[in-house]
């Protein structure tokens, strides 16, 4: 399998593509939503709080489950391999669903974190290669930005 990351707003070569796990993850049916939720809608600290207690709740009782740990044990990840363009590939990836994820991340400087660059996340669906050739993704788009940084004009 293989594809590439074009960019905009950042150019490619500017990313370091292999800092971070970027990755396929087989979609095992029966797995709940556990979408985070949305903090924006909160009114205050305390509530901002209440419902990343309640996500949390939910999220290590699905996983703590019998169905939770059987869901587990069948999901694969692989990861995707990056060249210094956006170009990737991944070696035996069964054809089936799975959820997509590149996050490609800058140090910050004097900061115990990293900034997000960019992000794609989705759902996709890895058919099988016509014979003996590749699965090719094509090309995925990217809106990327550098994070601010201190010093750094905005």
């Amino acid at each position: 399998m293989t594809g590439q990351v074009e960019t905009t707003g950042i150019e490619a070569f500017d990313i370091d593509w292999r800092r971070d796990a970027h990755t396929l993850v087989l979609q095992v049916p029966g797995i709940p939503d556990l979408t985070p939720p949305n903090l924006a809608r909160a009114k205050n600290p305390a509530e901002r709080q209440k419902l990343m207690q309640e996500f949390n709740r939910r999220k290590n009782s699905f996983w703590s489950s019998e169905k939770g740990r059987a869901v587990a044990l069948a999901q694969r990840t692989y990861a995707l391999v990056f060249q210094t363009n956006g170009t990737f590939h991944a070696h035996n990836i069964p054809p089936d669903s799975y959820q997509l994820t590149i996050a490609p991340t800058v140090v910050l400087p004097d900061k115990y974190t990293s900034g997000l660059l960019g992000l794609i996340s989705r759902k996709v669906v890895v058919r099988s290669p016509v014979e003996g050739g590749v699965f090719d993704f094509g090309t995925l788009k990217m809106d990327a930005k550098a994070p601010a940084r201190p010093g750094h004009p905005a």
